[in-house]
């Protein structure tokens, strides 16, 4: 199936709407204006649509999949993904490129990867490990600094029954980990016997 994209005045995708194939082969072929309006006669505007734009679901032209939010550049012929934050700016691929180049250490351990974010106020990468462990990325050593851990160690039983792995979350009240079992059966962490006592709930 091919796809159009409905266009707002500003450019901006308001919704993405599947077409027939035969239709555009029937009336001007794929990327021409022809077959938008075609598909435009029996496709009416939203309140704030003005225009269809074709676009590719496999991104193999107009740079990529539209979706509701990103922009068309008619000049360029490209659809443009939205700014994720003000600090972002356009590379020469016209990929929003962040003021600091991404982490190259994506990974931890049995190649668990981090859980990565960018940090707008602070102008940085910042992480977080399956321990709840925090870390920033530095520039300058190329690697994790750890900036917070919890005060108690992460659990060092992490299943049961038959390799059944706990869920374990973090209790921020109480100062303590916390594991659920596949029954919804909850235990507390007891960090001196290295072991997982039912909460009776």
């Amino acid at each position: 199936m091919a796809h159009y994209a409905e266009l707002d005045k500003n450019n901006v995708v308001i919704r993405v709407l599947t077409a027939c194939n035969q239709d555009i082969a029937d009336n001007g072929g794929e990327l021409s204006e022809q077959a938008a309006n075609y598909f435009g006669t029996y496709t009416p505007f939203l309140k704030e649509g003005v225009k269809w734009v074709q676009t590719s679901y496999n991104s193999n032209f107009r740079k990529q999949y539209a979706s509701k939010g990103y922009t068309y550049d008619s000049v360029k012929d490209k659809f443009i993904a939205p700014q994720p934050f003000q600090s972002w700016i356009l590379d020469s691929n016209d990929d929003w490129e962040a003021p600091v180049a991404y982490p190259t250490i994506l990974t931890y351990e049995d190649n668990i990867r981090y859980s990565i974010l960018w940090d707008e106020n602070q102008q940085k990468w910042i992480s977080e490990d399956k321990y709840r462990n925090e870390y920033e990325w530095s520039t300058q050593s190329l690697s994790w600094i750890l900036t917070w851990e919890p005060p108690v160690a992460y659990p060092t039983v992490k299943t049961y029954g038959d390799n059944i792995r706990y869920f374990i979350s973090w209790d921020e009240d109480n100062q303590r980990w916390i594991g659920k079992d596949n029954e919804n059966n909850e235990f507390i962490w007891i960090p001196s016997s290295s072991s997982w006592i039912a909460t009776g709930n």
